[in-house]
C-alpha cells in the first residue's frame, strides 16, 4: 500500500446519506476510504417501529455496536433455526456472510448503530433483501 498521500481518517457522518421512509445509511468502503482495505462500514438511524427487512449479505459477515435506541434483530441459520434477540447502547451483534437477517427499531426514539462488514469493497449492491429474492422468482 501506498501512503505516501493516504488518509487514516474518514467523516462518516458527513457524507450524503442514503434515505428511505424509515432511516438513513451513510457507508464507507475502500471506495471512499482508501486507507480501509479490508473492512468497511455503515452508520445506519432507523426511527421507531421501522425495519431493515430479512436479507443477506454474500461477500461480507456483519459485526455492529449499537450506539443509541432499541433494536430487535432475528437471524436465520442455514439450518433453518432462527434466534431472535433484543440490543440496547453498548451492545454488539454477529452475523456470518450469507445468513439472512431482519433489523427492527424496537423503541421510541431513533435506534443508532454502527456496522462493520470484513470486506473493504462491501456494497448495499452486493446485499440481496426478500423483495429482491420474492421479486425474481416466476409466477
Amino acid at each position: 500500500m501506498n501512503t505516501e498521500n493516504l488518509s487514516f481518517k474518514y467523516e462518516l457522518e458527513k457524507k450524503e446519506p442514503r434515505t428511505n421512509d424509515g432511516g438513513t445509511t451513510r457507508g464507507a468502503s475502500v471506495k471512499d476510504f482508501p486507507a480501509s482495505i479490508g473492512i468497511a462500514g455503515v452508520s445506519m438511524r432507523l426511527q421507531p417501529g421501522s425495519m431493515r427487512e430479512l436479507h443477506w449479505h454474500a461477500n461480507a459477515a456483519e459485526w455492529a455496536y449499537v450506539i443509541s435506541g432499541t433494536v430487535r434483530t432475528t437471524i436465520i441459520h442455514p439450518d433453518g433455526k432462527s434466534y431472535t434477540d433484543n440490543f440496547e447502547p453498548g451492545d454488539v451483534w454477529y452475523f456470518p456472510k450469507g445468513y439472512g437477517h431482519s433489523i427492527q427499531a424496537t423503541g421510541t426514539e431513533e435506534c443508532h448503530f454502527i456496522l462493520i462488514f470484513d470486506n473493504g469493497n462491501f456494497s448495499e449492491d452486493h446485499t440481496f433483501s426478500v423483495t429482491d429474492f420474492v421479486s425474481s422468482v416466476p409466477p
